[in-house]
């Protein structure tokens, strides 16, 4: 697995490569059948949320879904801009069947604003979010998402600060994000009757 490097300073970087996360959410989604995929993408300015979106990008160019550029939506990293996101979302034509959030907040947004609206979900619309926060679990609908070694990239980034960083970098190891599939997500066309 490729080591993340700071790429101002040439240096060891601890980050996994969390850009493959918007690869690993977008094809669990096509793997269901769903070929009209929204994406939060979240703020331009953050180079996690341009990857994923170059992520999500790359797995519908593999599997030959067109890419329509109005189903990519900025948004903050919040609930409130998630919400608002899904709004525009579901006015476009054709209706996204699944959305792929840049963050668990604004998936939980997402999951809110589609309720509002009267969609189902997984029933209408499947969601994936990012990042395992401790309350996506516990949603009515828990949210399949992303989990991100958080414990292990903090080792990492201490064992940089305190040692040399070209020394450690040869043990640098840190895990891929590993999809977690919960019930925010269904196969399309979802299964009536």
């Amino acid at each position: 697995m490729p080591k993340g490097v700071a790429s101002e300073l040439a240096l060891p970087c601890p980050w996994p490569p969390v850009v493959l996360g918007g690869y690993l959410a977008t094809r669990h989604l096509l793997d269901l059948g769903h070929r009209h995929i929204g994406l939060i993408a979240g703020p331009s300015y953050a180079s996690s949320a341009r990857g994923r979106v170059e992520r999500y990008k790359q797995a519908l160019a593999e599997t030959g879904v067109s890419q329509d550029p109005a189903y990519i939506v900025e948004s903050t990293f919040g609930i409130e801009s998630g919400a608002e996101a899904a709004l525009a979302l579901m006015r476009l034509d054709p209706k996204p069947t699944a959305v792929f959030a840049v963050n668990d907040n604004t998936a939980i947004g997402a999951l809110s604003a589609l309720a509002r609206m009267g969609y189902a979900v997984p029933g209408d619309v499947s969601i994936v979010g990012y990042n395992d926060i401790p309350i996506v679990s516990h949603l009515p609908t828990p949210l399949t998402t992303l989990r991100v070694p958080f414990d292990q990239i903090a080792s990492v980034a201490l064992d940089l600060l305190t040692e040399d960083p070209i020394a450690v970098s040869d043990r640098i190891r840190v895990s891929a994000p590993t999809l977690i599939p919960r019930r925010s997500t269904a196969p399309f066309p979802p299964k009536r009757g």
